[in-house]
């Protein structure tokens, strides 16, 4: 299990770098990743692309994508998109491994 690391804000001008990161991690074998959002405090539809597309590419490689968040904005995002349904979300990062 491989954790993301996301910053304050995985958006517009990080995007890129998570995708990017997402793509040697299973390039490099890893299946099964965690992204750890508790710090962030804003996401946009750039970031949440860059978390769905990370969620595919593993899917792809019989792999999982888990999302850690505490609550508040972050989870609302995810609920209201209907997203929750697609990660498993958890709110303590060891209960996600």
């Amino acid at each position: 299990m491989s954790s993301l690391k996301t910053g304050n804000t995985p958006q517009g001008h990080t995007a890129p770098q998570l995708r990017e990161q997402v793509v040697q991690l299973v390039d490099g074998g890893v299946r099964h990743m965690i992204a750890d959002l508790r710090g962030v405090d804003f996401l946009d539809s750039t970031g949440l692309g860059a978390l769905v597309g990370s969620l595919k590419r593993l899917r792809t490689h019989d792999g999982s994508f888990k999302v850690v968040a505490s609550g508040g904005r972050i989870l609302r995002i995810f609920q209201i998109t209907g997203l929750t349904r697609a990660f498993l979300r958890c709110t303590h990062r060891s209960w996600a491994q």
